[in-house]
């Protein structure tokens, strides 16, 4: 049996445990550990203004307070980052294009992660502020909006995109993009245990659809499920790449590793990087 290659290393949030996540400080230092990848996670402004938060509100990494969307550029510049345990830092929120600016000049490629955005305006501002900004061969863009992606992938074919179908399977996401975001989703939720071979065949469908070249699923779904449903190896015959995410755990990264797994999306860059120079 061939062994597997070593996954890409995935830098989740463009950070490491415990560090502020989406800052350009985070990204910089992470940088120096050479990851094959930064995943950053981008939010739109009152005024379609892109910049790098996870959540659709900003208590959690800001001292802010509301929905992001409510506030202009220029409001959100006015905040400041805070760590997990709440200190707040000096840090603002970055904009797409200051990452970018940090990334142009580097090896490491870049995955953005566009969550559930759908609109037309975003869509077209965050692919022209890449290809503005960027190297478009180191960029995929990758999302749980299936529909964004279709839609970038109109805009451009050159795009590199990657498919998140945890709309497909999320019970909260799947209420929040029907109830808060008013986006059409026509799969009722699931558990990993009711997954099965037609759900599994949608998920390749959906995937082939807009030529993605990763699809990027919750590891636990795959530990879970890998056995029975022969996932990684039913994406391979498709030409579709496996990104595991977001896995912190030797033993669990170990078991990825053996699976075939490749991507591995971690807040543990360094563990990954010293678990691949100790195979090569």
């Amino acid at each position: 049996m061939k062994t597997p290659e070593f996954p890409k290393i995935i830098a989740h949030r463009g950070h490491l445990t415990d560090s502020l996540e989406n800052s350009v400080d985070s990204i910089k230092k992470v940088l120096k550990f050479a990851p094959d990848y930064i995943e950053i996670d981008i939010g739109v402004t009152k005024d379609n203004k892109i910049i790098l938060l996870h959540d659709s509100t900003l208590e959690r990494t800001t001292n802010g307070r509301g929905w992001v969307r409510d506030k202009t550029l220029k409001e959100i510049r006015e905040l400041r980052l805070k760590y997990p345990g709440g200190k707040i830092t000096s840090e603002r929120v970055p904009t797409l294009e200051e990452v970018l600016e940090i990334m142009s000049k580097q090896s490491t490629n870049l995955q953005v992660d566009a969550k559930y955005y759908d609109s037309d305006i975003i869509v077209e501002t965050v692919v022209q502020i890449i290809k503005s900004n960027h190297n478009i061969e180191k960029t995929i863009i990758t999302s749980t909006n299936l529909n964004f992606l279709k839609k970038v992938h109109k805009l451009d074919l050159n795009v590199r995109l990657g498919y998140d179908p945890q709309d497909m399977y999320d019970t909260k996401l799947i209420n929040n993009l029907k109830n808060m975001y008013k986006t059409y989703t026509d799969f009722s939720p699931i558990t990993f245990e009711e997954m099965g071979d037609e759900f599994l065949s949608h998920i390749i469908l959906r995937s082939k659809e807009i030529n993605a070249e990763a699809v990027c699923i919750d590891y636990k779904l795959i530990l879970q499920r890998q056995k029975e449903l022969n996932l990684i190896e039913r994406f391979h015959r498709n030409g579709i790449e496996v990104d595991a995410w977001t896995v912190n755990k030797e033993d669990e990264i170990q078991l990825l590793i053996n699976l075939g797994v490749d991507w591995i999306t971690t807040d543990r860059i360094d563990l990954l990087i010293h678990l691949r120079k100790k195979v090569s």
